[in-house]
């Protein structure tokens, strides 16, 4: 690259000042040389040559007359000279090569090549007697004027000069010829009128910006965006209009962009505030343009104003992210609300059933089956209704009763729908009051125990330890007095900022809230409205991870026939009362048929043979798909219930072989897998039917009798029935000694308690874990009293396959808990497993090993109430 090509980089102004710089300081320069501006090396050679004169007429006055005097005299004289002069360094007087005479470090000296020779540091002086006859020499040292090598030759005496003159020069010409150039128009001359004309009319800005960001040309558009003319924008920083730039970081424009990568910057957003301060959004386009010598010279620029499609393109995201956070809200309250009516739906079917067979031994335990169906079934029928009342609430058009409502009952039955929750999560639940209350009072009773179920279940969700207590008060308020009810739980707590937006309908604390609790958001939404349409309130105080508390008060209105009692003596009124129902149990009746039950699951098989044989079928089991083909080889069945997933040979390659051979009985699908697909998946493989498990004894039998059919004429074996409570197990029979068997070796295990007691749990105890299946029936009971043999050695077996990190074996474990956990009526075990088989097949150790810590938790509530025959 030549030298031109090298100037050709930089702008007009810099290439001037460059050049008149360089005038400048050679003229100055020159001047130097030729001693018109004089010059400090030469005054100071100047005045050395001076002194050493003086001293030479000094020695030749005193050694003339007497020399070896005169050497002292004249010794005194430089000495002093020295001594006042820094830049002279040493001296010395010489004769014949004979140093006569030295002041300093004279050593230093360095022979010249003759005596009439000298140097900027070294003068040698000769002294002569009359007639050219050499006398002597005197040698001056001096400081050296410049330093030696080439920084000598580089830096002297001119060098400052030379340089203040350079930068000064520099920066003054680049100042003045700015503000001439700025002053200048150059598209006058470089621009037509007609040109320029055309570029006016343009509805899009256009702007003509240098090397150096400054504005050239602006045409009437830009200029009527920044409230300025097109002459007053020439000369102005592009970069410095009131442009938006949203960062912190620095910002690159993109004319500088394009400048800099030399190629075009294409629909760049940029905003600007304009003269009336409103946010202006332009589509940018800049393209470099090239000037003589190939080189880049300035950038092209165009603005479009497209601040209006801005607008609708940003309202219209806002309108679609608003559809899809209403639909995506939809979508969760669906799944919410269809979870949480699935819950109470399957105690109502699943009791239904066990009272449809008979299975309860005692008119306790019918009641307490009646009870549950009625209360879930009311829980049911109030998730259902929410919607409506929120709806009813917010247009204003909900219609409140006041009737005598029992408070006591009313909390005790609430209490107790939920204590099964509770006890499964070994948590206490416990209704108190903290003095007399009265036992009715003037309410409208089915708000009011929606407002206590929702609280208390809300409770009963977000608490693992500890327990929930329900306390009734009353307390003046204003004048007047008020009921006060305290839902106090020892669960996970809420952070301060939560509480604001807890009331709100369709939100919980946070989004993880619905993920692990589950819940459709509405319960304290609802319940708040309903205090409130009273006349009342709910409040609520929380800390993290220590609890909180709910309080409802709502006026108090005595019925006319209250009596003020308090919880203690309301509960034994409540267990009197409920002791003095009964109702009758009733049974299914099947057609005889044959049915193959292959689950590699025994608890599974075991119970679904005794269901369908109480039912009157004749049932052979299988423990998996190649047993099942070697029993359907040798025996003809009329249903087939196939576990999906065992080992050997899984459910769907048995079924599949079964329809390759031409068998064509139904075949039932029994499977822990529930997710989309998972049906169509079964039906591909040949059933004809799919059950999810745990099983569901309702559905099952359903499903039973949709094929092989009813008959009510059929006789059918009566359940065996334990009834008589004793403290230590017994033989019943010979045909039962496994029971007995069973019951001995798990008996320091688990704790054993009668059938029929309810057992009693303060807030410092765990609430023990019984099965949901009749346990007074020696059949169920042998069941149960199987699987908990079992659970230990599972779990056991858990911990090595986590130990081992073996996924595959660890995964298989957590299925069969998942089946038969919830199939021997321990719910909570078989979520258990459902979460344990998540966690392995996301590798999440972690995960894993907090299940299994829960399992085992869970695992020593257990408890196997022990009967003896009548």
């Amino acid at each position: 690259m030549s030298f031109f090509s090298f100037l050709n980089k930089f702008s007009v102004r810099t290439r001037l000042s460059l050049a008149l710089t360089c005038i400048v300081t050679t003229v100055m320069t020159l001047a130097m040389i030729l001693g018109i501006l004089p010059s400090a090396e030469q005054e100071t050679l100047k005045g050395r040559a001076s002194l050493a004169q003086t001293l030479g007429y000094a020695a030749l006055l005193q050694l003339s007359q007497d020399q070896e005097h005169g050497i002292e005299a004249f010794q005194e004289l430089v000495q002093k000279t020295v001594e006042r002069d820094p830049d002279l360094l040493s001296a010395g007087f010489r004769q014949d090569d004979n140093l006569l005479m030295s002041v300093g470090e004279h050593q230093l000296w360095k022979t010249l090549m003759n005596q009439r020779t000298s140097t900027e540091s070294q003068i040698q002086l000769p002294l002569t007697k009359s007639g050219d006859e050499l006398f002597g020499v005197i040698e001056l040292r001096f400081q050296p004027i410049r330093q030696e090598g080439i920084l000598g030759v580089v830096w002297n005496a001119w060098t400052p000069m030379i340089l203040f003159m350079s930068t000064t020069c520099f920066s003054l010409f680049s100042y003045l010829l700015k503000k001439v150039l700025t002053q200048l128009d150059p598209t006058q001359t470089a621009v037509p009128n007609r040109v320029r004309e055309a570029l006016d009319s343009l509805a899009e800005g256009l702007l003509v910006i240098n090397r150096q960001g400054r504005i050239a040309l602006a045409n009437s558009s830009f200029s009527a965006f920044v409230g300025k003319t097109p002459e007053s924008l020439l000369g102005v920083s592009a970069s410095k209009l009131q442009w938006l730039t949203g960062g912190d970081g620095p910002w690159i424009p993109p004319w500088q962009a394009a400048l800099q990568q030399e190629k075009p910057q294409a629909n760049v957003m940029l905003q600007m505030r304009d003269q009336q301060g409103s946010v202006r959004t332009f589509m940018v386009n800049c393209s470099p343009v090239l000037g003589h010598g190939g080189t880049y010279r300035g950038v092209l620029a165009s603005f479009d104003d497209v601040t209006l499609l801005e607008e609708k393109k940003r309202e219209l995201h806002i309108a679609k992210e608003a559809a899809e956070s209403a639909n995506q809200a939809k979508s969760d309250f669906l799944a919410n609300m269809s979870h949480e009516i699935r819950t109470p739906m399957n105690a109502v079917l699943g009791f239904t059933d066990v009272l449809r067979r008979g299975m309860a031994a005692s008119v306790e335990q019918q009641e307490r089956y009646l009870d549950t169906i009625h209360t879930n079934g009311t829980h049911l029928l109030g998730l259902i209704n929410d919607i409506l009342d929120l709806s009813k609430v917010e247009a204003g058009h909900l219609e409140l009763e006041s009737t005598e409502t029992p408070l006591h009952r009313m909390a005790f039955e609430v209490v107790e729908v939920l204590g099964v929750k509770a006890r499964e999560k070994g948590l206490t639940l416990n209704y108190e009051s903290a003095g007399k209350v009265p036992d009715l009072i003037l309410s409208d009773p089915t708000r009011l125990r929606q407002i206590l179920t929702n609280l208390l279940g809300n409770a009963i969700k977000f608490t693992t330890h500890g327990g929930v207590r329900l306390v009734s008060r009353v307390v003046k308020n204003r004048n007047q007095q008020a009921l006060v009810i305290d839902i106090i739980d020892t669960g996970i707590g809420m952070k301060p900022e939560t509480l604001g937006r807890l009331f709100n309908a369709f939100v919980q604390a946070d989004s993880s809230t619905t993920r692990k609790f589950g819940g459709t958001g509405l319960g304290l939404a609802i319940s708040r409205k309903f205090a409130q349409a009273m006349e009342g309130d709910i409040t609520v105080t929380s800390e993290l991870g220590q609890g909180t508390t709910f309080t409802v008060m709502i006026p108090l209105v005595p019925a006319q026939e209250a009596r003020w009692i308090d919880a203690e003596a309301a509960g034994q009124e409540f267990r009197k009362d409920r002791a003095a129902r009964g109702i009758d149990p009733s049974q299914l009746r099947l057609k005889a048929a044959r049915v193959l039950v292959v689950d590699d699951g025994e608890p599974n098989r075991e119970l679904i043979r005794l269901v369908l044989r109480r039912a009157g079928l004749n049932v052979d089991e299988a423990g998996n798909g190649a047993e099942a083909l070697s029993a359907v080889a040798s025996a003809k069945y009329d249903l087939i219930l196939m576990d999906m997933q065992m080992p050997v040979k899984d459910g769907y390659t048995a079924t599949r072989e079964l329809r390759e051979q031409g068998h064509s009985m139904p075949v039932i699908a029994l499977t822990g897998h529930a997710m989309k697909g998972d049906e169509e998946k079964c039906r591909a493989a040949g059933c004809t039917g799919y059950l999810t498990k745990p099983v569901n004894i309702d559905e099952l039998l359903q499903t039973v009798a949709a094929i092989v059919g009813k008959d009510a004429t059929r006789p059918l074996p009566p359940p065996v029935s334990l009834a008589s409570p004793v403290t230590t197990p017994v033989a019943v029979s010979n045909t039962n000694s496994a029971v007995t068997g069973a019951v001995d070796r798990i008996m320091n295990a688990v704790r054993v308690v009668p059938a029929t007691a309810t057992p009693t749990v303060h807030h410092e105890e765990i609430c023990p874990l019984v099965s949901t299946l009749p346990m007074d029936d020696i059949e169920f009971r042998d069941i149960v009293v199987r699987f908990v043999d079992r659970l230990d050695a599972q779990i056991e077996k858990m911990r090595s396959a986590l130990a081992d990190k073996d996924a595959q074996e660890l995964a298989n474990l957590a299925h069969w808990l998942k089946g038969a956990g919830g199939t021997v009526g321990f719910g909570i075990l078989s979520t258990l497993g459902k979460d344990l088989e998540t966690t392995v097949k996301s590798r999440d150790w972690s995960g894993s090993s907090d299940l299994l810590d829960q399992l085992d938790a869970h695992s020593r509530r257990i408890v196997v109430p022990v009967m003896s025959q009548v």
